[in-house]
């Protein structure tokens, strides 16, 4: 562990409670010594994370936002510091059907799901942000403000967005998963292959 990497975690938080599980896994977390802790709460998730790297921007290296309604292993941030990128994600997928992955290829102006076929780091051009780690300097060479919604894009994909244009790579770890805490249940990667399977069988019986 580079104990001289100063971290800063910020957790956007809609309600202001948490899920027990989310609780339980950040608890779990192994980080480095300096490591300040941002809850932002009872707002809209940009505005929540826009003050959120307001309050670290002067004093960090790095952010990390955990949202949540996500459950992570304990080595979720060393893994990510140890790739020293720009901006890197684990893998996490949509809470409802089809629990799509939240990393993207963008092809004309429109994006797509990246099915991964590897464990090993790979670039996306974007990425949901509900367990990314972003480098300080990223913020300080991009247009406030740095989260936003729009008709055609939600938040991270207007960050992501605005990452690429300014010459910054996107990066996923898929061997970082997360999973998301659905209504009920809890969405994992699990869940997208059983969507993907059950796809198949539905055509072939349709053929």
């Amino acid at each position: 562990m580079d104990n001289k990497i100063k971290l800063g975690i910020g957790i956007p938080s809609g309600s202001g409670m948490v899920n027990i599980k989310f609780a339980t896994s950040l608890m779990a977390l192994r980080l480095p010594e300096d490591t300040r802790v941002i809850v932002s709460e009872k707002v809209m998730v940009h505005t929540a994370r826009e003050d959120i790297v307001d309050q670290l921007i002067g004093d960090r290296d790095y952010i990390l936002f955990l949202d949540d309604d996500m459950i992570f292993d304990s080595d979720l941030a060393l893994k990510l510091l140890e790739h020293k990128k720009d901006v890197i994600g684990g893998l996490a997928f949509q809470r409802r059907k089809p629990f799509f992955p939240c990393i993207f290829k963008e092809k004309e102006g429109k994006y797509y799901p990246i099915i991964r076929k590897t464990n090993q780091v790979f670039e996306v051009d974007a990425i949901g942000l509900a367990g990314t780690l972003i480098r300080v300097e990223v913020f300080k060479k991009l247009p406030k403000p740095w989260f936003y919604f729009t008709k055609e894009f939600s938040e991270d994909f207007n960050f992501s967005r605005s990452v690429k244009k300014a010459g910054f790579r996107i990066w996923c770890d898929p061997s970082v998963l997360l999973q998301h805490i659905g209504d009920p249940q809890i969405i994992s990667e699990i869940d997208f292959l059983k969507y993907l399977n059950e796809k198949e069988k539905n055509k072939n019986s349709n053929n």
